[in-house]
């Protein structure tokens, strides 16, 4: 029962007021059941461990607790409340107390005056709270961080560390041991399913930053979507008409400071030369931990509305002195209270004026941060009228579209014209300076809103700096330019490859703008330079092999973004601005150098006076005595011009590798490729090919080394020179198959081949069109007349064809054939030699027929058994094919009676009207094969008369003898003559291509203008060479193809 003269206070719990009484002896909050019950949001209870103890000793039966918050007036805090049976009055702790402002914060301190608490300084609040202060990690009080994938989550586990370089090695091991001996990570020896990669990068306080790659993990990562304030948001909120008094401080190692739950820790593997460690806290790198971390703050620093803060910049603004000491020490004890740890180096307190996230401020209010557009305002006066256009670029980009720009501008626009003479006056001076007075105000910026689709557009230039602009879309979905910057490049940054300046550009860009690109839920980098595109969006860390790009790139690691490639003239503003820039570059500025590379480059010139390398330094020698790449090295330095047909002819040829080249003691470089001299390059071309390793992995090493344009062609002339590596060459893959005139009618077309078995010759004879079979035993010899003979019955019996098909044996090739194919009304066609599938029906009729022989062969009287061997052929006839058609059927409409029983039925009329079913279907399968066939199969490139060539020996299946196409065939076969002056005709497959040996010659001459870079060589039409037992030449005739049936004269 409440005493009268009871001190008491009325709360807001549940959302419902209570009466409540300030216990200052009480360690907990405590209602009674009938309050709970009042309660308009019912709690959750929760069991509570050890019941509370009364002031007479007894033990108080609990109920249970919940989590909820109790507020009076503007102030409110979260604590836990406990419910407990037979309790008289609910108490409020002392610590909820303090922390309500019902009792001061120093209770049970006497406090004398005030005049203590006004002149505190921020050494006096170090010293008070030490815990806060002292540079220890702990552990912050709440709930472990989860880290929750997709249920389709992939894992992804390195099986090797990455290769760290070991003079760091020390120092990892110090780094590793730190951590662990903070208890922010552990190792591990158990299997993992997830192991992502780190790269070591050395700081310049002789430290080093170790970055753990979590891009394949945080592709599965479930994100929370916590709304955060944004930094305007947090700025307006602070009231700062009415603030005086400023203080911000930032968190130390923010993220480190929340537990790690233990389901989670395994996903955080990392492995490192020493072993696998996992993290027990919160690491960087992790997508979601930004939002979880904001949400943990905010509940931290709930009720103390003088409090604010973005990610882990915190600021307190207060309207006293008196009141801001005591609400910076709320702010410090809530801190103490939950184990947040802060940087007392980034402590700034009690401030008149104070910049904090991009804004400045003071007790007039708060605006833009100046700093920020300090690259527009400083822009310099345009001397002509590329620098007037540069700044116009920057007038469409950053200025507001209003009719003050424009009016203001108007005096400069007829400037930009080439007809007029640029002539600079002192109204353009006046109309210059307003107009960039008019672009840095205000008025122009945008105000930053995480919200808003957010693009960071940057652009580096080799003579000048770099420079950005950190733009936003609005809701009339316009850009307006929300952050600028530019700085001038180092002297070491000058010497950068084209490609690394454009990533430092990203990397500075968003150092600067960390404040409101970090937390992102994912940002667009916008850039010019097209090859950066996949190191941002697809390469992993240890796919990148340039060091300083993987420092720069590992620098990323902490933000969600997409790269997105324009064009130079839709990056303009950027562009103007790195063109233009206005801060002299600092030792922070340097990102992509190592805290170790002065030390490094010194201790290499020390090394290197002390002992060149040889081949590097003919190389150096050989440079310096090279005209065409002295003329190159000085576009390296001074830049290269807009246009490649500003660049003398020598140059052109490196237009499209300019953004790699770089110049390191007189050697160029193209990447990490070293360009070589004309001088040494047929020197270089013979060293490549010492090993005979072919032609894809002599490039393959060349691509590591050295460079050079053309130097793909080059090495592809070279390997077809070697002789050795030429006559070893493997065959060449099949070709396609093609498809021939078909047959619509039997015995229209006839293919013909000859075949043997036990020293006898037979004739075999097929139907393209119906696969119907002929044979004819010719005995121990098979004589021109014979097959005359046996066609000439063939042609009775069947029908006389149109074509007669056979390969190139001496038979079909005599004159007495051909002329009485030709008497008959016959086309001949020749298959190529040695290749036996241009030729395939009679190829595949000799294997059917020849199993018929060796069945009906009669090996005691050596001969033939003729009635074996005509029912043998009669059942075959009578036999569906490979596509299901049967010969006899497709010939007569049904099939033949032969030895075997077969009922009338099965000669009904039905036959006939399966035959078209029959033609249909082989029709399919016949596609079907013919797409199988070609899925492994390629087109060879066709040859011209003249093309100098290589036969292959069907035999030994060398590549031994050198010749000149001199006639092309109509069905991939050619004519070939070789150097002693023989003939042959081959197939395509047989012939390679190669290049006659004045062309060769000239291996290691510079491309031509306008050639593609590593392109193979085209084929060119050249004369054949000349022989050697001749001084008679060889006449490159005219293409022509033969006429069907016409002969070869070999």
């Amino acid at each position: 029962m409440l005493q009268p003269d009871c001190p008491v206070v009325n709360v807001q719990i549940g959302g419902v007021t209570l009466t409540m009484m300030p216990d200052t002896g009480s360690n907990i909050t405590a209602i009674r059941v009938e309050d709970m019950q009042k309660l308009a949001r019912r709690p959750r209870i929760l069991e509570a461990a050890d019941g509370p103890t009364a002031a007479n000793g007894q033990c108080m039966k609990v109920i249970g607790k919940f989590h909820d918050s109790i507020s009076i007036g503007e102030t409110k805090i979260t604590t836990d409340i406990y419910v407990l049976d037979r309790l008289t009055v609910p108490v409020l702790s002392w610590r909820a107390c303090v922390d309500l402002g019902i009792i001061p914060r120093n209770f049970p301190r006497q406090q004398i005056n005030s005049i203590a608490t006004r002149t505190a300084t921020a050494e006096d609040l170090i010293s008070e709270f030490p815990a806060v202060f002292d540079g220890i990690v702990r552990p912050m009080k709440g709930e472990a961080f989860s880290i929750k994938l997709r249920e389709d989550a992939q894992p992804f586990s390195i099986k090797t560390p990455r290769r760290i370089p070991f003079p760091l090695y020390e120092r990892l091991k110090a780094e590793l041991d730190s951590l662990e001996a903070q208890e922010i990570i552990c190792k591990v020896t158990a299997p993992t399913q997830w192991c992502a990669p780190i790269v070591v990068a050395p700081k310049k306080d002789n430290g080093i930053r170790m970055c753990v790659d979590f891009r394949e993990l945080n592709k599965y990562v479930i994100r929370s979507r916590y709304q955060s304030q944004t930094p305007l948001e947090v700025v307006a909120s602070t009231d700062a008409s009415r603030a005086k008094y400023f203080s911000v401080v930032d968190a130390l190692k923010g993220y480190h400071q929340i537990p790690l739950a233990k389901e989670s820790m395994h996903l955080t593997t990392f492995i490192t030369p020493f072993g696998r460690y996992m993290f027990r806290m919160a690491p960087f790198g992790i997508s979601s931990i930004s939002e979880y971390y904001n949400q943990r703050l905010d509940d931290t620093f709930q009720g103390l509305k003088e409090v604010r803060h973005v990610v882990d910049d915190c600021l307190i603004a207060t309207s006293g002195e008196e009141s801001h000491v005591q609400a910076v020490r709320q702010f410090l004890q809530r801190c103490q209270d939950n184990g947040v740890a802060l940087n007392k180096n980034k402590f700034a307190f009690c401030k008149t004026q104070i910049d904090f996230a991009g804004f400045r401020l003071s007790a007039d209010g708060y605006s833009i941060d100046p700093e920020l557009m300090k690259a527009v305002r400083k822009f310099p006066t345009p001397n002509n009228i590329t620098d007037l256009r540069a700044f116009f670029g920057l007038v469409n980009q950053v200025g507001t579209f209003t009719s003050d720009i424009a009016e203001v501008t108007a005096s400069l626009r007829p400037l930009l014209s080439e007809k007029n003479l640029f002539q600079w006056g002192d109204e353009h001076q006046t109309a210059f300076e307003e107009a960039r007075r008019r672009l840095a105000i205000a008025p122009t910026l945008a105000y930053y809103d995480q919200r808003k689709p957010t693009a960071l557009h940057t652009d580096a230039s080799r003579l000048k700096g770099i420079g950005f602009l950190l733009k936003q879309q609005q809701t009339d979905g316009s850009w307006r330019v929300v952050q600028a910057g530019s700085r001038f490049i180092s002297e070491t940054e000058s010497r950068y490859a084209m490609i690394e300046l454009e990533l430092l550009a990203v990397v500075w860009a968003t150092q600067k703008c960390r404040l409101f690109l970090e937390g992102l839920h994912e940002f667009e980098i916008v850039t010019d330079h097209k090859p950066l595109i996949p190191i941002l969006n697809s390469y992993q860390l240890d796919q990148i092999e340039n060091p300083r790009i993987q420092r720069l790139r590992a620098k990323l690691n902490r933000y969600v973004y997409k790269a997105r490639w324009v064009k130079g003239k839709d990056n303009a503003d950027a562009d103007a601005l790195s063109r233009a820039p206005v801060d002299n570059p600092t030792a922070q500025d340097e990102l992509g150098e190592s805290a170790d590379f002065q030390l490094t480059n010194q201790l290499l010139m020390h090394l290197e006076s002390a002992e060149l390398d040889p081949i590097l330094q003919s190389v150096r020698q050989s440079t310096a005595s090279d005209q065409e790449l002295q003329d190159l090295m000085q576009y390296i330095r001074d830049g290269f011009p807009n246009d490649k047909a500003n660049l003398p002819l020598c140059i052109r040829s490196f237009w499209h590798v300019r953004d790699k080249l770089s110049v390191d003691d007189g050697i160029i470089l193209c990447g990490c490729r070293c360009v070589i001299p004309h001088a040494m390059r047929k020197q270089i071309l013979t060293d490549l090919h010492a090993s005979h390793q072919g032609l894809h992995k002599t490039k393959q090493r060349a691509r590591m080394v050295v460079y050079w344009p053309g130097i793909d062609r080059d090495i592809e002339n070279t390997v077809k020179q070697c002789q050795s590596c030429r006559e070893h060459l493997p065959s060449q893959i099949r070709e396609p198959m093609t498809t021939q005139d078909q047959p619509d009618r039997c015995f229209q077309h006839i293919h013909a081949d000859f075949c043997e078995h036990a020293g006898k010759k037979f004739l075999v004879l097929v139907d393209a069109y119906s696969g119907w079979p002929a044979f004819c035993h010719f005995g121990d010899r098979a004589p021109t007349y014979k097959l005359i003979n046996a066609c000439r019955e063939f042609f009775c019996q069947t029908a006389v064809p149109e074509k007669f098909c056979a390969d190139c044996g001496p038979q079909f090739k005599a004159q007495p054939f051909v002329n009485f194919l030709r008497r008959w009304g016959v086309n001949i066609k020749y298959s190529s030699p040695y290749y036996h599938q241009s030729n395939g029906r009679a190829e595949a009729a000799v294997k059917s027929i020849k199993k018929i022989v060796r069945g009906a062969w009669d090996s005691r009287l050596n001969d033939l058994d003729k009635d074996k061997m005509a029912q043998g052929l009669l059942q075959l006839r009578n036999t569906p094919m490979y596509d299901g058609r049967i010969p006899s059927v497709m010939v007569y409409g049904h099939t033949v009676r032969d030895t075997l029983p077969a009922h009338r039925k099965s000669f009904a009329k039905e036959w006939k009207d399966k035959v078209w079913k029959m033609e249909e279907k082989a029709a399919e399968i016949h596609a079907k094969v013919h797409q199988h066939y070609n899925a492994s199969k390629r087109q060879l490139e066709p040859l011209r008369v003249g093309s100098h060539v290589v036969l292959q020996n069907p035999v030994t299946k060398l590549w031994d003898k050198k010749g000149v196409v001199v006639e092309v065939g109509r069905h991939q076969d050619y004519m070939v003559k070789l150097v002693s002056g023989r003939i042959f005709r081959r197939n395509r497959v047989y012939i390679r291509r190669c290049l006659p040996q004045e062309q060769l010659s000239t291996t290691g001459a510079s491309q031509k203008e306008g050639e593609a870079q590593d392109a193979p060589d085209k084929p060119k039409t050249a004369q054949p060479r000349r022989s050697q037992r001749s001084n008679k030449g060889v006449p490159a005739p005219k293409l022509h193809y033969r006429k069907l049936g016409e002969p070869v004269n070999a």
